[in-house]
C-alpha cells in the first residue's frame, strides 16, 4: 500500500476551509443585512398606523377558499355597534345600529357614518371578538364620513388594507352589512360628479356596485382585504381615502389634512368641453369660471388663476389613475409642491405651500 503524503493534503484542506469560512461570513453578513433591511421597511410601514404585521394574503385558488378564510380571517376584526341600552336578556342582533373595522390592535375603530356629523358614539358599546367594549374617545372625519372611536382593548384583530381605487369592473367582492355574515356583490364601476366639477380638498373617485346594500357596510376584495366602505346604496368611498386622517389622527391626536383650494373640472372624467379651454388636453384639472378658486385658499394665495390647466403635483400627472385630490391628500399641511400648470398654452411651474382642514 502505498503511503499517504499528508503534508500534500494539508493545503487543499485549508484553503476549504478558509473559502468555505469566508464564503459563511459573507452569507450571514448578507443575510443580517437583508433581514434587518427587511424589518426597517415593515417597521416604516406598519409602525406610523400601528397596524399589526400581518403576513401578506395571497389571492384565493377557489371560491370556496376565499369564504373560508374570510369567515375565519377577516369576519373576527369586524365589530357590531349597539347605541341604545340592552335589555334585561341583553342586546339583540337586530338591534345593532352599523358596523366598524379595527384599525390598531389596541382599539382604534372606523365607522362609516354620513357626510353630517354623528350623534355621540361614546355611550355605545362595541362587540368584537366576543368582547363587550366601551368607547373611550371619538373623532368624526368631514372630509370622509368616517368616525374613529377607541376602545379599551388589547391584541384585537385588525383588518388588511387594499386598494379600492386599483378595483376593476367585473371584480366580486364580499359585503358586510352586519358582522354576523356577508353578501355577495360585484364592482360595476366609477363614479364621478357629472358636471366634472371636483375639489382638490375631497375625495371625488366613488366605486359602484351592482346591488343596493345598507350605507356604512364594509367591501372586501377576495383576498379579504377592505377597499371601501359603502356611502350610499350603492356607491362606495375608497379605503385609501381614510389613510390621511387615520394616519393625522395617530401622529398628532387631530384630524388634519391638507388643502389645495381648487374647484376643477377633472378633464379625465368630466364631459366634452371645448378645445379652446381644454388646449386639446384630456388630462389635467381644469380651473374653469370665477369660483374656481378658493377665496385666501393656497392656490390663490400662490398665483393660480382661473382658466389654469394644472398637469401634475410634483412630477405626478394629473390623471384618470392620479386624480388632483389624491395626489394633494398624501402631503400634509404645511408641505410646499411644485404644480404644473399651463395658463394660455404657456407651461410654467407654481409652488404651493398647502392649507389646512381641520374639523
Amino acid at each position: 500500500m502505498k503511503k499517504i503524503d499528508w503534508r500534500l493534503m494539508i493545503y487543499p484542506i485549508l484553503i476549504s476551509l478558509v473559502l468555505g469560512l469566508g464564503a459563511g461570513i459573507l452569507g450571514t453578513a448578507w443575510t443580517s443585512s437583508y433581514l434587518s433591511d427587511y424589518a426597517v421597511q415593515l417597521n416604516e410601514l406598519t409602525a406610523p398606523l400601528r397596524l399589526s404585521a400581518q403576513k401578506p394574503r395571497n389571492f384565493p385558488s377557489s371560491y370556496k377558499e376565499a369564504v373560508d378564510d374570510f369567515v375565519s380571517q377577516t369576519l373576527p376584526s369586524v365589530v357590531q355597534v349597539y347605541r341604545d341600552a340592552s335589555g334585561a336578556l341583553g342586546y339583540r342582533q337586530d338591534e345593532a345600529d352599523r358596523v366598524g373595522m379595527v384599525l390598531t390592535t389596541d382599539g382604534w375603530v372606523g365607522i362609516e357614518s354620513g357626510r353630517t356629523a354623528p350623534a355621540s358614539l361614546m355611550e355605545s358599546r362595541i362587540h368584537v371578538n366576543n368582547q363587550w367594549l366601551s368607547v373611550q374617545a371619538q373623532k368624526f372625519d368631514p372630509v370622509t364620513g368616517i368616525i374613529f372611536v377607541k376602545v379599551e382593548a388589547d391584541h384585537l384583530p385588525v383588518v388588511s388594507l387594499g386598494k379600492g381605487r386599483e378595483a376593476h369592473r367585473g371584480e366580486q367582492v364580499f359585503v358586510v352589512e352586519d358582522a354576523a355574515g356577508f353578501v355577495v356583490a360585484s364592482v360595476k364601476g366609477e363614479e364621478w360628479a357629472q358636471d366634472g366639477s371636483v375639489s382638490s380638498d375631497e375625495p371625488n373617485r366613488l366605486l359602484t356596485l351592482d346591488r343596493d346594500v345598507q350605507p356604512g357596510s364594509l367591501v372586501f376584495n377576495l383576498s379579504g382585504e377592505v377597499i371601501g366602505l359603502v356611502r350610499t346604496d350603492h356607491a362606495v368611498l375608497p379605503i385609501e381615502a381614510m389613510t390621511p386622517s387615520f394616519k393625522s389622527l395617530l401622529e398628532h391626536q387631530t384630524i388634519s389634512r391638507p388643502t389645495l383650494g381648487v374647484m376643477a373640472v377633472d378633464l379625465s372624467h368630466g364631459l366634452d368641453i371645448s378645445a379652446t379651454l381644454t388646449s386639446g388636453h384630456t388630462t389635467g384639472a381644469l380651473l374653469y369660471g370665477s369660483g374656481s378658486l378658493v377665496r385666501s385658499g393656497a392656490a390663490r394665495q400662490a398665483g393660480l388663476k382661473p382658466s389654469d390647466i394644472i398637469l401634475s403635483v410634483n412630477d405626478e400627472s394629473v390623471d384618470a389613475s392620479h386624480t388632483l385630490d389624491e395626489l394633494i391628500e398624501q402631503y400634509r399641511p404645511g408641505d410646499q409642491v411644485r404644480l404644473q400648470v399651463e395658463r394660455a398654452k404657456v407651461g410654467q411651474t407654481i409652488t404651493v405651500t398647502l392649507g389646512e382642514r381641520a374639523p
